[in-house]
């Protein structure tokens, strides 16, 4: 099942690795992080479904939408580049599969896929496949981080212990397993059916888990925005544009956010707002900037967003997306 509609393909491949020439090669980003920025901020889902607001923008433009960033850089794509074939191939074998940017890039880091020697999708598609039978399925995974065996799995759930091999092993697909086995199978592994079946559950390797309170927040935050954008849809085109802009806005804050590691209390996720107040205006601040407006006018729109993240407030990741609404709202009406 391919991933969107073929006269887009162009667009978004050349898109794709346009963008991350100008990354990696002009700007100098990192490429693990500008990944997960790319991921984390949305234009990863976007792109990767052909979303109309996306295809057809520069490399440069497209950059600008992940980072939140304006560059005035220059950018010449070179006439033979390594990276960019490779990004292509990358861009190609997204189409081709349907898989998201998200599972591709997890399976394969993208540091890894530049140390990989290889220029075309069918190349890239086998090393997929080879680095994706190295890792767990999620039912192994599953199963080992509840300490059972597959026998011990197979009295408690009641599945015939045949049926879990073959789902470890990939010889049987256990998304297409019946419900009220895959149910089984949850309820004694303590997790959800999803858990067992969706590919973009997110493991890192067996040995090198980490809980990074920041990122279960920062991920929180992406799934309060993504159910606010697409809970109320208005078709207008002129309101489903600034309704975009805003949303970009507010994701480009998320994917840029200053803080690797904060601390929360246990099973509460909130932040002082106190902490976030300069790197919250001053993005908003430099998206003013771009805009021609009188300086009164920009001077009281700066103390609208001044006031939306006060110190001594705990911020949810409902909060926070609330005040990055609010704040894009004012830089947008103006």
């Amino acid at each position: 099942m391919r991933a969107y509609r073929e006269e887009n393909k162009e667009y978004v491949v050349n898109g794709f690795a346009a963008m991350m020439d100008f990354a990696l090669r002009v700007k100098r980003r990192d490429a693990e992080e500008f990944i997960r920025s790319f991921i984390r901020g949305g234009a990863a889902d976007g792109l990767g479904r052909g979303d109309a607001f996306l295809i057809g923008l520069s490399g440069v433009e497209l950059y600008e939408k992940v980072t939140g960033e304006k560059c005035f850089e220059e950018h010449i794509l070179p006439e033979k580049s390594e990276l960019l074939d490779k990004m292509r191939a990358v861009a190609c074998f997204q189409f081709e599969s349907g898989k998201s940017f998200k599972d591709i890039f997890r399976v394969l880091p993208v540091k890894k896929m530049l140390s990989e020697p290889f220029s075309c999708t069918e190349e890239l598609a086998e090393l997929y496949e080879k680095s994706n039978k190295k890792r767990p399925t999620n039912l192994e995974y599953f199963r080992s981080e509840a300490g059972l065996s597959q026998s011990e799995l197979a009295a408690l759930s009641g599945v015939d212990i045949r049926s879990i091999q073959m789902y470890e092993q990939r010889r049987n697909d256990v998304s297409k397993a019946q419900y009220n086995i895959l149910n089984a199978l949850a309820r004694a592994l303590q997790c959800t059916v999803s858990d067992l079946t969706d590919e973009d559950n997110y493991r890192l390797p067996k040995g090198e888990e980490e809980e990074n309170p920041t990122d279960t927040f920062l991920d929180l935050c992406m799934l309060e925005a993504r159910r606010r954008e697409f809970s109320s849809r208005d078709h207008t085109p002129s309101r489903a544009q600034k309704r975009a802009r805003v949303f970009f806005y507010a994701y480009g804050y998320l994917a840029a956010f200053p803080f690797k590691r904060l601390a929360f209390e246990k099973g509460v996720y909130s932040i002082d707002g106190e902490m976030l107040k300069n790197s919250f205006t001053n993005y908003f601040y430099r998206v003013l900037e771009s805009k021609k407006m009188k300086e009164s006018t920009r001077a009281q729109a700066k103390g609208q967003i001044a006031a939306l993240c006060p110190s001594g407030k705990k911020l949810t990741p409902s909060a926070l997306v609330q005040a990055l609404l609010s704040a894009a709202n004012i830089a947008e009406d103006l």
